[in-house]
């Protein structure tokens, strides 16, 4: 086929070439061509649909980044409380011997008996907390909060995932629908072109091997994109 649009169109390289058409023999129609490619690339739909798409993809991409930065924030307190705790260990004391208090020898003075002795030290108050269980206290502390932080964290993550599978099948599927919206637009443009020319039958350039200049409709074309009109 494309074989014998060349051989017409070599021999009638000045005018839209004349077909029989193979439902009408006594019919006859004209053969143009559009560059779809550069249609597409020039329509303004084309580049409402890449402007729309864009600002798709950076809201896409701030979801993104949100989910990121909130997983970077846990892994950083989950680190810093590690290294707390590391610091805390090392510096732990060895728990203190406990105190002896000294044993009261029974003496024997004059005018005393020797069962008779000096009255006892009122028992001492009770000390604070060793600084060893506080330190124990809190490790445990910090241990219980690694925990839940690393739960966090899986979390974040898991989440972060399924965003940037949504975000990427999203776009897919709003690319196809937005190429397919601009290309009913220009087969439409198209259409009109071919029916206001005359023209039977229209192929795209990358078909055909040769093709002249006035049987070329892309101009035509796009003149009527640019020009606003809905076709």
């Amino acid at each position: 086929l494309n074989l014998l649009f060349t051989v017409l169109l070599l021999a009638a390289p000045a005018r839209a070439i004349e077909l029989s058409l193979e439902e009408n023999r006594a019919e006859r129609g004209s053969v143009g061509f559009v560059d779809l490619q550069r249609l597409f690339s020039a329509s303004p739909d084309a580049a409402r649909a890449k402007e729309s798409f864009e600002e798709l993809v950076r809201q896409a991409e701030e979801r993104v980044n949100l989910k990121k930065a909130e997983g970077l924030k846990t892994r950083m307190e989950m680190e810093g409380l590690k290294v707390e705790r590391d610091t805390l260990a090392k510096s732990t004391p060895t728990l203190p011997s406990p105190v002896i208090a000294p044993i009261q020898t029974a003496l024997t003075l004059p005018g005393m008996t020797p069962l008779e002795s000096a009255p006892s030290a009122p028992p001492a108050a009770s000390t604070a907390p060793a600084p060893a269980s506080e330190m124990a206290r809190r490790l445990m502390e910090i241990d219980d909060r690694i925990v839940g932080l690393q739960a966090d964290l899986n979390r974040k993550e898991a989440e972060l995932k399924r965003e940037r599978q949504d975000a990427d099948k999203g776009l897919l599927d709003v690319e196809g629908r937005k190429t397919d919206q601009v290309l009913a637009r220009l087969y439409r443009a198209i259409n009109e072109i071919a029916r206001q020319e005359g023209v039977s039958v229209v192929v795209d350039k990358t078909t055909i091997l040769y093709g002249h200049p006035a049987v070329d409709l892309t101009d035509k074309v796009l003149m009527h994109l640019k020009g606003g009109a809905q076709p």
